[in-house]
């Protein structure tokens, strides 16, 4: 017999608040974190650079610094492609080791 899978469904305001107090929290100068404090600030840094990594392999490795105003519709295409290029740059090992 299977289990009902439970689910946590917030509002948006909800969400919205959970994520102010967690981010909201800020030590005091001179004042050392809480226990409570380094757990939310370590599952906070894990999603922070799962997010920014591959913006950061846009930047550095694909040069994209500067936009050059080209009108919305070719510079969203310009994006689409270079976000393209980053998902293979992510997977380029698995890309050698299958070809």
């Amino acid at each position: 017999m299977c289990l009902p899978r439970l689910t946590l469904r917030l509002s948006f305001a909800a969400l919205k608040a959970l994520v102010l107090q967690l981010l909201g929290r800020v030590a005091e100068q001179g004042c050392d974190t809480t226990p409570e404090q380094k757990r939310i600030n370590r599952l906070l840094a894990g999603v922070r650079s799962a997010i920014k990594h591959p913006f950061r392999v846009l930047k550095c490795q694909f040069g994209y610094r500067k936009v050059r105003y080209r009108g919305l519709f070719k510079n969203e295409q310009h994006l689409f492609s270079l976000f393209a290029l980053v998902n293979l740059h992510r997977a380029r090992r698995l890309i050698t080791q299958l070809g």
